[in-house]
Parts: structure tokens; C-alpha cells; sequence
């Protein structure tokens, strides 16, 4: 059946005032998650000189973050599916407020790891929500420009992200993670009136052997990938055991957390592949990039962060005219109705 229907009277319009809040509020809580990963990297510095780290401690500030919101972001999707998108979106953004105000407390890097991995389980509950939200709301004459909105005010929240993490950093890297508060306690304001939504058709089974293989696979190759010489090449080993044995479940699972039969399809593979690598090489040279500016040549918090402004607005706008483009429309549309 497809996904696109006609608008009934449950539905909102971007005209209102509760559609706009809508948006607002989504737009807000995304774009928390974004500018806290700009002012991380712009903050490594600073974090690394005054809590004695190393860089493998450096990339853990980073990986540790990435790695819970990439292997549970998909769970994140289905908790909203069965429990409300609303409920869970919420839940999201209070525990990145809780898990940012760690971060800025964290008297170590250790603890500080830790925090930031409880960040990036918080995103995964908060970002899928986010569209899905916006998508299960709007009827279909909004609903295009509605997530139209939401792509374009994201892409200046994250060219903004790196002169305002520099600013905050120059002051005192904690300043980054403490704008979390007022920016989550906002968020949920703007959230209290918004519509609550589900998947009647959502299984009531998790796939808990994918969730488990999928985290132990991304841990080790994380682990391979920053410190080599620790352990390095048994977690490579337990990386690709992990990752053979969750093809392996997912094939034989009922209610796959991954159906391997997307994967047949040739734009769906290749987009998630070059996706894949595209975003290896961004994120790890904009990691290397804000250490070498500050303190290779010896750039303050907010010259490194404009420095990396011209990426952010190059971005904003090739992402927004290939976003609109008809082609990339139409795909969606078909993946939506399929």
C-alpha cells in the first residue's frame, strides 16, 4: 500500500501553529544532535590538554559516540514504531540532556567516553523519531515540504555548529556541552502539544541476536580501526566472526532487524556503500583537520571552527539541490510505497 494518501483532519498542515511548533521541535532536537558532534571535534583539543588524553583517547570521544548511535539507531526506529514516536523522541532528548550535562562534569576521559557512548545511545532514540514524526503528522500535500524544511534548517544549524562550538570552546570546552540543557528544555516545551503516532503493524518481537552482533561487530571493527597495537587484530577477528554470524541470523529470523532482501536492490547498495565511505572520510578528517589547525598551527577554538565553515555551507547547499531534485524524490517515493 502506499505510503503517500490523502490528508485527513488528524493531520497537520505547516501553515498552523501546531505544525510549525512540530517542526520546530524536530528541527531543534536534530539539530542538538548535530551541532554537539561540530563542537566535539572543534573541543578535542582542549579536552585532551586538560584531562591528560592520548589520541586513541581522542578518538574514543568520538567513536565511542558513533559507534552506540549507528548500531542502535534502527532499534531506536522500532521502540518509536511500538511505543510512540513521541514517547520515545522525548526520552531521547531528556537522556542526551542528562548524558551531555555528564560530559561537561566528566573529571576524566574515561568517564567522559562513557558519557558520550550514553549520548549516542540517546540519538539513536531521538533522530529516527525526528522524520518519522514529521512524516506521520503532515498529510501529503505537507509532507514534502515540511521534510524540505527540516533538511534545509538542519544545514544551517550544522554550518552554524562550528563558529559557535569555537566560540564556546575559546571560553571553556564545557560551555559546548552545558548548551544542550537549554536547547533540550526547549525541545520539550515545543513537544508537549505534538501529535502522538505508531505502527499498529509493528512486530512486538525484537530482534535481540542482530541487536547484539550488530554492536559486538561495529565495537570491534572501532576497535581494530583506533588502536591497533591493543588488541587490534582479535578485534578485527571477533568484527568480521560477528558479522558472518548476523547475515547468518538474519537469514533465518522471522522478524529480521536488517532484511537482507533490501540489499538485492542495485541503488539501494551501492547509495549505502559510498555512503558508507563518503562519511569515513569526513568524519575522520574533520577530526584530524581541528587538531592539526589548533595545535599544529596554533589556531584558537573559533579560527579553527571558521576554517570549517566553508565545508559546512558547500554541504547546505549541494545537499538542498540534490534533496529537491525530482529523481531523488521519485526514489523516495518509491521506497515509501514499497
Amino acid at each position: 500500500m502506499p505510503y503517500c494518501v490523502a490528508v485527513t483532519d488528524d493531520e497537520l498542515r505547516l501553515d498552523t501553529t501546531a505544525g510549525r511548533r512540530l517542526l520546530a521541535t524536530t528541527v531543534l532536537g536534530s539539530g542538538m544532535v548535530f551541532l554537539d558532534g561540530t563542537i566535539t571535534n572543534v573541543a578535542l583539543p582542549r579536552i585532551g590538554r586538560e584531562l591528560d588524553a592520548d589520541l586513541a583517547g581522542l578518538q574514543w570521544v568520538v567513536n565511542g559516540y558513533a559507534l552506540s548511535l549507528a548500531a542502535l539507531i534502527v532499534v531506536g526506529g522500532s521502540l518509536g514504531d511500538h511505543f510512540g514516536r513521541k514517547r520515545v523522541y522525548a526520552l531521547g532528548v531528556l537522556s542526551f540532556v542528562v548524558a551531555s550535562v555528564a560530559v561537561a562534569l566528566a573529571p576524566t576521559i574515561h568517564l567522559l567516553v562513557c558519557a558520550r557512548v550514553v549520548q549516542g545511545v540517546a540519538a539513536a532514540a531521538l533522530t529516527p523519531g525526528s522524520l518519522a514524526m514529521l512524516q506521520s503528522a503532515f498529510g501529503e500535500r505537507d509532507r514534502l515540504k515540511a521534510i524540505g524544511a527540516w533538511s534545509g534548517m538542519l544545514g544551517i544549524a550544522t554550518a552554524a555548529g562550528p563558529v559557535v562550538g569555537g566560540w564556546l570552546v575559546g571560553i571553556d570546552w564545557r560551555y559546548g556541552f552545558w548548551l544542550n540543557v537549554p536547547l533540550g528544555a526547549l525541545v520539550l516545551w515545543l513537544l508537549r502539544d505534538a501529535p502522538e503516532s505508531s505502527d499498529p503493524d509493528a512486530s512486538h518481537r525484537f530482534d535481540v541476536p542482530a541487536i547484539v552482533l550488530t554492536v559486538t561487530m561495529l565495537a570491534g571493527l572501532t576497535w581494530a580501526l583506533t588502536d591497533w597495537r591493543a588488541g587490534g587484530p582479535f578485534a578485527a577477528a571477533v568484527a568480521v566472526v560477528s558479522a558472518v554470524a548476523l547475515v547468518v541470523a538474519e537469514k533465518r529470523s522471522s522478524h529480521p532487524m536488517i532484511p537482507l532482501v533490501l540489499f538485492r536492490n542495485r541503488i539501494f547498495t551501492w547509495v549505502n556503500v559510498a555512503t558508507l565511505f563518503v562519511y569515513a572520510s569526513f568524519t575522520g578528517s574533520m577530526f584530524f583537520v581541528a587538531l592539526f589547525l589548533q595545535v599544529s598551527a596554533g589556531w584558537s577554538p573559533l579560527e579553527a571552527g571558521a576554517a570549517s565553515l566553508p565545508i559546512s555551507l558547500i554541504m547546505l547547499v549541494l545537499s538542498g539541490y540534490f534533496g529537491a531534485s525530482r529523481s531523488a524524490a521519485a526514489l523516495s517515493c518509491r521506497w515509501s510505497a514499497a
